[in-house]
């Protein structure tokens, strides 16, 4: 009897590690974004200027499904500096997805997006707190949910100029990572 369970554990321990080696294995089908340093490599062709990566979360090599990257960054032409964050998650399931833009916090005044019908849902804010714009956009794909927040000052730049120039930064990022495949 003892030698039975023995056998039907080990086969159950067996087909549980199979499937989780098969799900997240380097050949598995397990949906990928890209990492930060996909995102850093194409940020400068999207918005010229100097990129600098500073998080990364979560550890790539655990989670590939799932990145948060920040990053430092300074226009071409030294008018704006700022910071971006990049949260994206895949998932398969659209209408979670839909609700999760629907359901994300927008703070300022909403901002049109253009190009929201590439895409399952969108939703785009901008404010200004002392002299800083802030712009947030939440996006969803068929299989990808997409949340940038960036930030910029344009010292001598009027508020309305840089919540301009922030608005284009943020969605020029949201379209940009919401097409970019995972190269690992």
């Amino acid at each position: 009897m003892r030698r039975q369970l023995g056998v039907v554990v080990g086969v159950a321990l067996l087909g549980v590690g199979l499937l989780g080696l098969w799900r997240w294995a380097p050949w598995s089908d397990d949906q990928t974004v890209p990492s930060c340093r996909d995102v850093a490599a194409a940020l400068q062709e999207a918005v010229p200027g100097s990129w600098t990566v500073t998080q990364v979360q979560p550890r790539r090599e655990a989670v590939r499904s799932v990145v948060r990257c920040e990053f430092a960054f300074t226009a071409a032409d030294q008018s704006y500096r700022g910071e971006a964050i990049i949260s994206l998650s895949e998932g398969a399931d659209i209408e979670t997805l839909r609700r999760r833009v629907s359901d994300s916090p927008c703070y300022g005044e909403a901002v049109p997006y253009p190009g929201a019908d590439r895409y399952e849902a969108t939703k785009s804010c901008a404010e200004t707190i002392n002299a800083k714009a802030f712009v947030r956009v939440f996006l969803a794909s068929p299989s990808r949910y997409g949340h940038i927040v960036v930030s910029l000052t344009g010292p001598d730049r009027p508020d309305a100029g840089v919540v301009s120039s922030t608005t284009v930064t943020a969605q020029r990022i949201a379209d940009l990572t919401m097409t970019l495949p995972a190269s690992e």
